[in-house]
């Protein structure tokens, strides 16, 4: 199959044993020691995302109520709400999450007797993960009006919003995935999965500009996400606020070290080359390679 593969990617090419090697891992997207079709197609997507000349997005992580001004206030929130308005005019696709818990959430302070706010504990995940989860207050509860979008919030109805922390037993930080990170044998899916990779394929976008609350979660792990699906990822600094200066620092260099680039609303978005339309095994090489390296 891989040598069928890249015979169409560049016939010119003859694929080495360290070749094969490297595409099986990058293929076997769970690990299992085989190819199915989910792996497939996802590997190929994450290959063109890479390589066409796609559409860049502004996705605006969690600005909603309890976070710029309610019960999980944000210093700043209201400025980085201001600055994504000024942002949002240069993108024709923009995508919101917003944090959706039913009430009875297990990231809740209120919810885990015995705890104090913004202690971190062991949670037991349903798959028997264990995992840091720290203890949050009550916020962004489902139909509330915390969960509601800050009223200073540019929305238009093109937007595209997605869900997130749905699942009473996970934390969802990131906006394409909930904390648990597993794989769903009966979809091929991550669990948690929020839909928002599936609609920027849809959309054609390889770049994505995150922006939101808070810095230091959220919009943190949203853009590592965008990095680990094959997007080139930016996170707008001064569209950002974090929650604590330490927690930022630490995702400060996570970012840079996930290759997450971080820039000023000024430079976005950023300028790029035009196609040659050359997707030769030589970028094919390239692009596994650099996943390879951050598993």
């Amino acid at each position: 199959m891989f040598q069928e593969v890249m015979r169409h990617v560049d016939p010119s090419y003859r694929t080495t044993p360290k070749d094969m090697e490297d595409l099986f891992a990058f293929f076997d997207q769970d690990g299992d020691g085989r190819v199915d079709r989910f792996d497939h197609r996802l590997s190929m997507r994450e290959l063109l995302t890479h390589y066409k000349h796609g559409e860049q997005a502004l996705v605006i992580v969690d600005l909603q109520n309890d976070f710029v001004c309610g019960s999980l206030k944000v210093e700043g929130g209201v400025d980085a709400v201001r600055n994504t308005n000024s942002l949002r005019r240069k993108f024709r696709h923009v995508f919101l999450t917003r944090d959706w818990h039913p009430r009875n959430h297990c990231s809740f302070h209120d919810n885990n007797p015995g705890t104090q706010l913004f202690q971190t504990i062991k949670l037991t995940l349903p798959d028997g993960e264990v995992v840091d989860q720290v203890m949050w207050p009550t916020h962004c509860v489902q139909h509330s009006s915390g969960a509601d979008f800050h009223p200073d919030l540019v929305t238009q109805p093109s937007d595209i919003v997605l869900d997130k922390g749905l699942n009473a037993a996970v934390d969802s930080y990131s906006g394409f995935f909930d904390n648990s990170r597993a794989i769903n044998p009966r979809t091929g899916r991550r669990n948690g999965d929020t839909g928002l990779l599936e609609k920027l394929r849809e959309h054609n976008v390889n770049e994505v500009y995150c922006v939101g609350l808070a810095y230091d979660y959220c919009v943190g792990f949203t853009a590592q996400d965008a990095v680990e699906c094959g997007f080139k990822a930016y996170l707008v600094e001064d569209c950002a606020r974090a929650v604590q200066p330490a927690s930022k620092l630490h995702m400060r260099k996570l970012l840079i070290d996930r290759g997450v680039k971080l820039i000023h609303s000024s430079m976005a978005p950023m300028p790029r080359p035009q196609p040659n339309g050359s997707f030769t095994m030589e970028a094919v090489r390239r692009a596994v390679q650099k996943r390879l390296a951050r598993q």
